[in-house]
């Protein structure tokens, strides 16, 4: 299970579990192209779409 967040400021962070136990956290910084929420959400979806698959 990832836990993905998208700040104000463009930073993602996605945390979660491993399947052997150990913790893992990454971040990643986006350009800003717009506050267009509906993009946010889309590029939120494709970052949990590709953690579900580890």
């Amino acid at each position: 299970m990832f836990v993905v967040q998208v700040e104000e400021d463009g930073t993602i962070t996605v945390g979660g579990r491993l399947s052997n136990g150990n913790k893992c956290e990454c971040k990643a910084q986006i350009e800003k192209k717009s506050n267009d929420e509906e993009e946010i959400q889309i590029e939120k979806e494709k970052i949990e779409k590709f953690f579900a698959q580890k």
